[in-house]
C-alpha cells in the first residue's frame, strides 16, 4: 500500500511541476469551481446454485467539487456514500477522496485519485455472518473522455485502475465511471 501511495504522490507532483509553469488565471476563484460526481443504482437477483438465490440492491451517491488550477489542470475533494441491501441485510459504506485531473488533448484527460472507504465486506465467516467492517485506501489512475452536453455541463466517462487492488478491495479492475459535471 505504501508503494501505491508513493507512486501516486510522484505522479501527482510530476503533473504539478510540468504544468505549474502556466500563468495563474485572473479568473475569480468561485468561477473556477465546478461540481459533479457519480450516481448509481443496481437491482439484481443472484442465482448461486446450489445455494439459494438472493436479491441485491445497490445505490451510490458520490458528489465532487473541482477547482481549475490552470487551464488544463484541476483537483478537488469528493465524498462517497454507498448502500447495499443483500437479501434484507442493509449496509452503508462511506468515505472521502481527493482527485487530480489533467486535460491532455481536446476532450481526453488523465485522472488520479486517492480514496479512503469504510465498508462492509460481503464475505461471510464460517458461521454465515458477514465479517467486520474494514477501511481500505484505494489509489486510482486512468483516463477519460469528457463530452459537453450544454454550455455549463458535461458527461464524463472514465476507465480507472486501482493500484492498491487486493482481496480487501471493494472494487475490481478496471473501474468504469460515468458522471456529470456542472459549472464548467
Amino acid at each position: 500500500m505504501k508503494k501505491a501511495i508513493f507512486i501516486f504522490v510522484i505522479l501527482f507532483c510530476s503533473t504539478l511541476i510540468l504544468f505549474g509553469q502556466e500563468k495563474e488565471s485572473p479568473i475569480p476563484f468561485k468561477d473556477r469551481l465546478y461540481f459533479g460526481g457519480n450516481f448509481g443504482l443496481n437491482f439484481a437477483r443472484v442465482n448461486n446454485s446450489p445455494n439459494p438465490s438472493y436479491n441485491v440492491f445497490f445505490a451510490e451517491v458520490s458528489p465532487r467539487v473541482g477547482v481549475r488550477i490552470t487551464e488544463g489542470f484541476s483537483a478537488g475533494p469528493g465524498l462517497i456514500y454507498q448502500y447495499y441491501n443483500i437479501d434484507k441485510n442493509g449496509f452503508s459504506n462511506y468515505g472521502a477522496s481527493v482527485f487530480a485531473r489533467q486535460n491532455i488533448f481536446n476532450n481526453l484527460f488523465l485522472h488520479s485519485e486517492v480514496e479512503v472507504l469504510n465498508f462492509q465486506p460481503l464475505r461471510r465467516n464460517v458461521f454465515g455472518e458477514f465479517i467486520n467492517r474494514e477501511t481500505v485506501t484505494s489509489v486510482f489512475v486512468g483516463g477519460g473522455y469528457s463530452s459537453r452536453i450544454s454550455n455549463f455541463a458535461a458527461l464524463n466517462i472514465m476507465v480507472l485502475f486501482n493500484l492498491n487492488d487486493s482481496v480487501n478491495s471493494p472494487y475490481s479492475n478496471p473501474i468504469i465511471r460515468i458522471g456529470f459535471v456542472t459549472g464548467i
